[in-house]
């Protein structure tokens, strides 16, 4: 068998089509010293990736998923979560729910996997994780997201694509978001420099938590600085004729490489056709997030977590 890449992790096998689905994820890499030598070894996976397919009692229905953990106990948060909201989601979601149902059912959801998970053997004071889950009710999709995993349709536009947002990364430094957790005693600090995160902290100077986010499940020392798990949640009519695909990924993926950029990519790699149109699609996106971390970053990457679902079928 060929040898173990830490930098590419050999994909999973499937257990859905390949040429509808695609879900792959690699473990990050920090640097590490062996004697005189420094090299790269693989991290802890935060990152989660789900699909549901048939969902709710429906083929023509489907949930797809990213959750980013975070902090020391990153993993489990991201792990209890996404059982989590899959389960309110199954349990509130009937066969012929609708699109407000859904919507409603998805703030439900986030609000539920959170109380739950306070309520949990898991550490989560220190920890947490985003969510962007993504519902296909058929013809429309709903979308409920809480931190910087983002969610997009890759759309036709002319010869190309172009990412269509599903949602919005949730960072400190918004006008809104910035509003609420201010107003809740906390204090948010600009990013230090293009390409940093703004961050939510306890104290005024600045030395306790520094969370990138306004919204996540989990964080509990932040909540009581307004850091909420709401989620903020989109519907989206599916254009059969312009819309190939639906993108949902970690912050893996985003820190380097533009929504547009991934459309495009993603796009033009679905129009090759084939078997696996999905899951090669996905590779695709994720070793060219994996490059871009190599090129800016060395022997640092973070974790990468992608869903590609095809669309307009």
């Amino acid at each position: 068998s060929p040898a173990y890449d830490p930098l590419r992790p050999a994909a999973p096998a499937q257990p859905w089509p390949a040429a509808a689905v695609g879900a792959l994820t690699y473990h990050g890499i920090e640097p590490r010293a062996v004697g005189a030598a420094v090299g790269s070894v693989a991290k802890i996976n935060q990152d989660r990736g789900v699909v549901v397919q048939p969902f709710g009692g429906s083929p023509r229905r489907a949930l797809y998923g990213v959750f980013d953990g975070h902090g020391e106990h990153g993993e489990q948060v991201a792990e209890f979560c996404t059982r989590a909201v899959v389960a309110a989601l199954e349990r509130a979601v009937a066969a012929d729910a609708g699109a407000a149902a859904c919507e409603a059912a998805l703030a439900a959801a986030f609000r539920e996997a959170d109380a739950a998970l306070a309520a949990s053997a898991v550490e989560s004071t220190y920890s947490g994780t985003t969510a962007v889950v993504v519902v296909r009710l058929g013809g429309t999709l709903v979308c409920g997201n809480a931190g910087d995993s983002r969610a997009v349709v890759v759309r036709r536009a002319g010869a190309g694509f172009e990412a269509a947002p599903l949602s919005r990364d949730h960072n400190p430094d918004l006008p809104d978001e910035r509003r609420r957790v201010e107003a809740a005693g906390g204090f948010v600090s600009d990013p230090p420099a293009p390409g940093l995160s703004a961050r939510v902290w306890l104290d005024a100077k600045r030395t306790r938590v520094g969370l990138a986010m306004s919204r996540s499940l989990g964080d509990g020392a932040a909540k009581r600085v307004g850091v909420v798990s709401d989620a903020e949640v989109r519907r989206h009519a599916v254009d059969v004729a312009r819309d190939a695909a639906l993108v949902a990924a970690s912050d893996g993926v985003w820190e380097f490489v533009g929504s547009d950029e991934a459309a495009a990519l993603v796009g033009a790699q679905l129009d090759q056709g084939g078997p696996e149109a999905c899951a090669d699609a996905c590779r695709a996106l994720v070793d060219l997030a994996a490059q871009r971390w190599r090129d800016a970053e060395g022997l640092y990457r973070d974790d990468i977590t992608c869903v590609v679902a095809r669309l307009g079928e």
